[in-house]
């Protein structure tokens, strides 16, 4: 965990932009079916809210927002027993799940400036204020938790060993161990 958490923080240093874009788009597409009175850009890693109706502009850092991808992604890379295709495929549906998780934190942002602002179209303060603490009290270090242990508690309870689907009449004693420890199947798996 040590290695992997610098290299995903690194990984996120270097897709952030994609992220931070992604996130535009998907918060544009939201708001122009359920607000269409409200107009959203991206702008240097700052999501920008202007109402058409009212004259003011907010802006929220999308930085902080996604700091929370790269523990995500260091939890996946170091969990024991998954095979690397399917490494590959949780990173990228925990990726998917956390961008719908800023998705949703990016909405409830948006609300209470909209309504701090006086836009009372947004809803109801007491209910998005709620909603908003607590994603602010969870959201950054329980979602990739979550969403880490939805992916790979099968693999860390055994429930899908790799070894359990291994045909020893497919494999001789002296061949690599397929459950990645580099070595020979005769001295790892091999009952």
């Amino acid at each position: 965990m040590i290695l992997a958490l610098p290299a995903a923080i690194a990984l996120h240093w270097l897709i952030s932009p994609v992220t931070d874009i992604l996130l535009t788009l998907l918060a544009k597409i939201y708001y122009s079916v359920a607000s269409p009175s409200i107009s959203c850009s991206y702008e240097g890693r700052n999501f920008l809210v202007i109402p058409r109706t009212h004259s003011f502009e907010a802006s929220i850092s999308l930085r902080d927002l996604t700091v929370n991808q790269p523990l995500l992604w260091a939890l996946i890379g170091v969990t024991p027993g998954i095979l690397l295709l399917n490494r590959l495929k949780k990173l990228l549906l925990g990726t998917g799940m956390i961008i719908l998780s800023h998705l949703v934190f990016l909405i409830g942002k948006v609300e209470i400036i909209l309504l701090e602002a006086g836009y009372r179209e947004a809803g109801s303060q007491a209910f998005w204020q709620a909603f908003d603490n607590f994603l602010e009290m969870t959201g950054k270090g329980f979602l990739p938790l979550a969403i880490w242990l939805t992916l790979t508690l099968p693999y860390m309870m055994g429930e899908l060993d790799r070894r359990d689907s291994i045909q020893s009449g497919d494999l001789s004693r002296n061949d690599p161990c397929p459950c990645g420890s580099g070595k020979k199947y005769k001295l790892c798996c091999m009952p």
